[in-house]
């Protein structure tokens, strides 16, 4: 059985191959839930020189996501996903700085890269015009955004300060191999 968040670990590794070679930046990967990357994210600051120089550029696949089986007998799954693209930034930055030194420098070029891999890639179903339909966000700050946690405090959904292009409602169709 194919796993959607190996597909989209497998995409994002070879987004960091061509965004490596354009930005001179490695893009990192990281799959669960909000608290569960702060958790991951904040361990990873307060470890090894090696692993604080491994949480930004990254893409965050956002969990738990839905997936359709079964639908179509060509179709491993229908999967139904939201991720981010995120990038540390500064807290004081204006929107103009923001989008001078962290979207248009490095968010930008790492979603471009990554939806090119997507469309590229033969084991996902491409639709109309040859194009996987989605939505695009720019988010100024994300860190900033109130989340409730289950015992019903409220946190900044990360610690970081941290600009990402937002991903949403990217309906990927994974095509069974023989």
């Amino acid at each position: 059985m194919i796993n959607v968040v190996d597909v989209i670990g497998r995409i994002v590794g070879k987004t960091s191959n061509t965004v490596e070679k354009q930005i001179g930046k490695r893009v990192f990967y990281q799959y669960g839930n909000i608290i569960e990357l702060d958790e991951i994210l904040q361990s990873y600051s307060n470890s090894t020189k090696e692993f604080r120089e491994q949480k930004y550029p990254a893409v965050f696949l956002l969990t738990d996501f839905r997936e359709r089986r079964n639908s179509n007998p060509d179709y491993e799954t229908e999967a139904f996903l939201q991720l981010l693209i995120v990038e540390s930034s500064v807290k004081d930055y204006r929107t103009a700085d923001r989008y001078e030194k962290v979207f248009n420098t490095v968010l930008h070029p790492i979603y471009e890269a990554f939806i090119k891999q997507l469309e590229k890639d033969s084991q996902i179903l491409k639709q109309k015009y040859g194009l996987i339909p989605h939505d695009f966000i720019n988010r100024s700050l994300i860190s900033g955004f109130q989340l409730k946690t289950q015992s019903g405090a409220t946190r900044n959904l990360l610690s970081d300060f941290v600009d990402a292009v937002e991903i949403n409602n990217l309906n990927l169709i994974i095509l069974k191999t023989c």
